[in-house]
This record gives structure tokens, C-alpha cells and sequence, in this order.
């Protein structure tokens, strides 16, 4: 078994950060180091992490003076790159948490059908009730690889979303951050089509290992004048990987990915009609998302009926 490095980063968390790390150190898997950076917290973030790594030595604290503010040495790219390049590498939201055999299981999938990410399923919760919202898994276990990559592009397109729920060979996180855009809003996205462009294989196991807190006040879930065109990053990037991947977009592909464009858009003006700005700025915002729906308008326009 390897080592595995892990990450999360914590703003204001002291409600939640517990309950993650208390997630963490319940894994069957004890082999491990748990980076988590208390990035500027104003409140009890920082003291309730300090506790835990009083009491544990594979939990190591890292501090930010102020948010999003970088000290050396506390990025996610940079313990990646400083670590052992047979390590394992996983993330975790200040808020969420991994289920006890997490580590276990993605090791062993991940080392069994040779690997370089294996990638598990998510249940999503409400943040103030508990209850079960959804599920994100697949039935049976998935192997990509060559052009599966582009014929089960639908079945695998939503685990590309999020840097959670996935364990990572190092050597294939190594040095890539130049070849990630930046982009506020979805950035995780760009990243880990990134990591799917480099691999050779990618594992999707069956079922969830990981729950994932709906929060509604959340910043997923407000305006972001960065949204609004990021959707139409997204939606390029998504194409960009198909053709680097497999060298070309197949009319199912093209037809899944225009679908997720529109329910994109559709996503940004329910969060748009909210938004605490004036409504001249909606109204430029809506005049753009116009444009975009009309290119999808003549798309599904021109297919069979």
C-alpha cells in the first residue's frame, strides 16, 4: 500500500471542520498525512484544527494570514510536488467527509486495474437536515481507457466536475498546473479534465464513498458575475478535451454537451433572477445568455426529428 497524502482547505468552518476531519481519521486505511490550512478563518476554524493535530500526528496544520492569501508551501501543487512520487493524493471540502473505507477501497481499485485515478460516488446531503438529496454513482465499476475515453464520455462527464471523490497517483498530478487556465468559477472542472487528458486509465468504482453537504448559501449556489461566462468556458474546454483525447466530437457526444450546456444556462439565470444587483446588469447578463441560447436553439434545430 502507498501513502497517501490528503488536503482540505478551511475558511470559516468551525461548524463543519470537525465532522471532516473527525471522517478522515476513522479511515481503514491509517496510512496517511493530512494537510489542512486554516485560510484566513475570523472564527474557531483555526483552533478546533490545532486540537486535532495536538492529539494526532498525521494531521498538519497550515495557516494563511489571510484568505486566499498564499503562504509558501501550503498549496495543494506544492506538497504534491514535494512529496514521494509513488504517494496518492486526495482533497476534501472543509464541510464534507469520506466514508471510513474511502482509502481503502480507491487504493485498492486504483492498484488492482492499474490506475491513475480511480474515482468513487458521491451522496448529497442537506446541510441543515441530513436527509439524502441525491446520489452521483454509477451501478457498475468503469474502466477508461484509449476510446472509451470518448464512447462513455456521458456516463463519466459529471465525476469530471469536482476535485473530491478521487484518489490520484502523484506522478500525475506532477507539474501540471500550467496547463490549467484560470477560472474562478469551475475551476475545479478545468483541473480535472487536465488530470483525465494526461491519464492512461481512469476507474470509476460502483456505488458512493463520499458525502457531499448541500448548502444553499454556499458561493456554488450565489451569483458570480464570472458565472455567467464561464458556462461557455466550460462548454469549449469539455469539447477541446474530447479532441485531444479521442481526435474528434461524435454526434452523441456533441448532443450531451450542448444538453449540458443548456441546463448550465439554465442553472445561471434561476441564481441571475436572485442576484442582489441592479436589474440594468441583469439585463446586460440576460442579453449575453441570449445569444448563447440562440446558438443552441439552431443546434437542436437542425437535428431529425
Amino acid at each position: 500500500m502507498n501513502r497517501v497524502i490528503i488536503f482540505t482547505m478551511a475558511y470559516n468552518a468551525e461548524r463543519t471542520v470537525g465532522r471532516t476531519i473527525e471522517s478522515v481519521l476513522s479511515q481503514t486505511f491509517p496510512d496517511f498525512s493530512y494537510y489542512i490550512v486554516d485560510n484566513g478563518s475570523l472564527d474557531r476554524t483555526g483552533v478546533i484544527i490545532k486540537s486535532f493535530a495536538d492529539r494526532d500526528n498525521r494531521v498538519i496544520h497550515l495557516t494563511n494570514a489571510k484568505n486566499h492569501v498564499w503562504e509558501p508551501g501550503n498549496h495543494w501543487f506544492e506538497l504534491v510536488d514535494a512529496c514521494d512520487v509513488n504517494s496518492y493524493f486526495c482533497m476534501l471540502d472543509a464541510d464534507d467527509e469520506y466514508k471510513p473505507d474511502f482509502l481503502e477501497k480507491c487504493q485498492l481499485f486504483l492498484q488492482d486495474n492499474r490506475l491513475e485515478v480511480a474515482v468513487c460516488g458521491s451522496d448529497f446531503l442537506s446541510s441543515t437536515t441530513g436527509d439524502l438529496l441525491s446520489v452521483r454513482s454509477l451501478e457498475q465499476d468503469l474502466i477508461l481507457e484509449g476510446d472509451s475515453f470518448g464512447t462513455q464520455f456521458p456516463h463519466y462527464h459529471q465525476f469530471m466536475r469536482t476535485y473530491w471523490g478521487k484518489l490520484y497517483s502523484v506522478s500525475i498530478l506532477r507539474n501540471w498546473v500550467s496547463e490549467v487556465p484560470p477560472l474562478i468559477y469551475g475551476g475545479d472542472t478545468l483541473a480535472v479534465q487536465a488530470t483525465f487528458r494526461r491519464a492512461s486509465r481512469v476507474g470509476i468504482l460502483a456505488g458512493t464513498l463520499h458525502k457531499y453537504y448541500v448548502n444553499s448559501q454556499s458561493t456554488s449556489y450565489g451569483f458570480d458575475p464570472n458565472r455567467v461566462h464561464s458556462d461557455r468556458i466550460l462548454f469549449d474546454a469539455a469539447k477541446q478535451f474530447l479532441i485531444t483525447k479521442v481526435g474528434s466530437i461524435s454526434p452523441n457526444n456533441e448532443h450531451f454537451l450542448y444538453s449540458v450546456y443548456l441546463n448550465a444556462i439554465q442553472d445561471t439565470l434561476r441564481v441571475l433572477i436572485t442576484a442582489q444587483i441592479s436589474d440594468a446588469e441583469k439585463m446586460e447578463y440576460v442579453r449575453y445568455l441570449k445569444v448563447e441560447m440562440d446558438e443552441i436553439q439552431r443546434y437542436f434545430s437542425t437535428l431529425p426529428v
